[in-house]
Parts: C-alpha cells; structure tokens; sequence
C-alpha cells in the first residue's frame, strides 16, 4: 500500500489476507504463507471503516464511515484473472449454484451479503425470513445472533447463540456470546437484578471472558460473577507483583481494584503506603487522595477518609465523582451521620446517570460495573433509589 494499512481480514481456511488502506484507495489481496500479492481492487472509498471476508473466501465487502459499502465475488474475480493467466495459486473458489428466490438459501445468502455490509438489521430481517421457512439451520442462528450483537439486542444474541449450539452440539459458540453475556450482565446490574446479572458473568467467565484481561479487569469480572474468593484471589497477586517505590500511575489502579468490596485484606496498611506515597508525591491530585480515602474507610477509618475524601472533592472542584460520593455516603453512615449519609448518597444519583454505561460492541465496561458494585453496597447500607429491588 502506498500508506498505513486500516484493516485486515482472513477468510475461513487462512488462505488469503485482505488489507485496505485510505492513502490509495485499495484494497489487497495477499497470500499469508508467502507475502506475495494476489490481488488488488481499487475502489473510491476515502475513509475506510472495516473490511471483512466470508468463511468461504467468496465475498469481500469494504465499508466506510460514510456507510458506503462495496461488495466483491472474488470467484468472478478469480475467474477472470484465471483468463488473463494471473489468477493466483490455490484450490479455486466454487461458484455455488445459484438458490432459488425466496427460499430458505437464497434468504441466508442475502444476509450473508447485508451482514458484510454492516447492515445488521437488514442480515436480522433476512435471517428471520430463512429461518422461518427451515428453522433447523444452526448456522443461521448463530450468524443472527452475531448480527444481533451489534444491533446491541443481548438477550436476542444469546437465543440465537444458545439455538445454534442447540441445533448442533458440536458447533463453538457464536464469537461474541461471551461479549453478550457481559453486556446483558451489565443491563441486568442497571435494573437492579444482581441474580441474573451474577450468572452471566459467571457464564461468560466459562466462555472465556478472562482471555487477554488484565488482572484488575479480571478481578472486577469476578466480583461481578459473585467469586469474591476470586476476587480478593486476584487482589492479592496484584499488590504481591507491585515493587518498592513504583510510579503511582501504576500503583493506584491497582490501589483501587482492591477496594471494590469490603473485606479484601485483613488489614490494609501495604495499601495504605502506597496510596499516601502517591499523594506525597502529587498533593494536587484529587485522584490520589480520593483512593487513600478509600483505603482509610476499608481500614476502618471513617474520620482519616473523610478528610481525604474532601480534600478530593475540593481538587477536583466541577460536579464531582459519583465513586467519591458513594464513598463520602458510607463513611458518614459507619459513623452514625444519617443525614449526611443520605445527603451525599443522593449527590451520587445525578453523576450515576450521567455516566449510564454505554452498551455498544467494543467499549469498555469496567468503569460501569465499578460503580454499579459500589452503589449496591453503598444503598445495602443506606437505602434509597429502589434499595429494595436491588438484591
């Protein structure tokens, strides 16, 4: 490419990599055991988004973010190279016979087609249709869950997912079940029902949600699956791996993953060193001395963390932080400050709101879920905002 490369795509078999570049409006086909160029399609596309290739190598599609999307039967493209004698050196690509209008192929076809596009509510509509003429294909299924992932319909994603594994045992999950289960997880925490959001934490952590997680985000997945031994498991190896003297940039994440939940330590006097090293080092930094606040309430206390935590609050000055709220809330309700307890657990609600997790494919959810955990515990305690519900 005559500049940087924006995506890359396998097909299914690993025999041929797609890549697309903005700089000259390219996209390239190239054997990977090799490096050689198979191919190259020009196309008019500036800002190139994704590109994607079929399990079958047969269809390539190139979108952009301007939705414009370009789609591509490399068997007709074989086919004509292979008359010009330049077709390149593999198992030629089939060209499938073509299904008959209106049936259930033809209908997965066409979705096929949307769903490489990124059109996933039109690939949602085609699938439905198939699958209502012939609902034994479980390759619909999952591939409808796949296009229901995006669409951000989590409990429909799963359905299909758990349909196609229905249909055949043998066949891995969709991709992004593991993902839809999280996000679902996160929607139930949002209205409260900690039950079900537990087990599909639970059940996502045994699909493989730990993969290429940091610690501190595995040990947040744990805590929300309800593993507190896991939990404080992964605490402990994080602040066992933390060296003498270690920058704070370091040191308070991992400061602060360990006071998502009561109990973590028997003592926390390791944490307290290193938070109160972080704020010796950067007393203006309202972030440091909210997490030695934190420590000071874990530890047990209550007026050492509220002084911290004010001192946050003043540094930090605009609306606040809803965690440095919770936690302010609970330090006055162990001190047996009921008013005030209740007085900065409301001024919680309006920065939980505004900080509502986003529930799009792809963005983190860690931020969430840790507040999600502390206003549990802070309204378990205090009340309030349908405690009640909240079980």
């Amino acid at each position: 490419h005559e500049g940087g490369i924006g995506d890359l795509a396998f097909d299914g078999a690993g025999q041929v990599l797609a890549s697309s570049s903005a700089a000259d409006r390219t996209v390239r086909l190239w054997n990977p055991g090799t490096g050689e160029q198979l191919a190259l399609l020009q196309t008019n596309q500036k800002r190139f988004k994704h590109i994607a290739l079929s399990r079958s190598g047969r269809w390539l599609a190139a979108v952009d973010f301007e939705g414009a999307g370009r789609l591509w039967n490399l068997a007709e493209v074989r086919h004509t190279l292979r008359e010009l004698g330049l077709d390149w050196t593999a198992a030629p690509i089939r060209s499938a016979p073509v299904p008959v209008p209106g049936s259930a192929a033809a209908l997965v076809e066409q979705a096929w087609h949307e769903h490489l596009l990124e059109h996933y509510a039109e690939a949602v509509a085609a699938y439905t249709k198939a699958l209502v003429i012939d609902d034994k294909q479980a390759p619909a299924y999952r591939d409808r869950g796949e296009a229901q992932f995006q669409l951000q319909r989590y409990a429909e994603a799963i359905a299909d997912f758990e349909k196609s594994r229905e249909l055949a045992p043998d066949m891995p999950y969709g991709s992004s079940y593991a993902s839809a289960l999280q996000y679902r997880g996160m929607q139930e925490a949002e209205r409260g029902r900690w039950d079900k959001a537990r087990a599909d934490f639970l059940q996502a952590i045994k699909q493989g949600a730990e993969k290429d997680r940091t610690v501190s985000e595995k040990a947040l997945l744990r805590l929300s699956a309800g593993d507190v031994a896991g939990y404080r498991k992964a605490c402990d190896g994080l602040v066992m791996n933390l060296v003498e003297k270690q920058n704070p940039t370091v040191t308070q994440p991992v400061v602060w993953t360990c006071l998502l939940a009561p109990g973590t330590f028997s003592e926390y006097k390791r944490l307290q060193e290193l938070a109160e090293d972080a704020v010796d080092g950067a007393p203006k930094n309202w972030l440091y001395h909210f997490t030695l606040g934190g420590v000071l309430y874990r530890a047990g206390d209550q007026d050492g963390a509220l002084q911290r935590l004010k001192q946050a609050f003043e540094l930090k000055g605009d609306d606040g932080d809803a965690r440095l709220f919770l936690f302010t809330a609970m330090a006055y309700h162990k001190l047996g400050h009921a008013a005030e307890a209740k007085e900065w657990f409301e001024r919680a609600r309006r920065p939980l709101e505004q900080t509502r997790a986003t529930t799009e494919p792809g963005k983190s959810l860690t931020s969430r879920l840790e507040l999600l955990l502390l206003r549990r515990e802070a309204e378990s305690m205090i009340g309030g905002m349908r405690a009640d519900s909240r079980k």
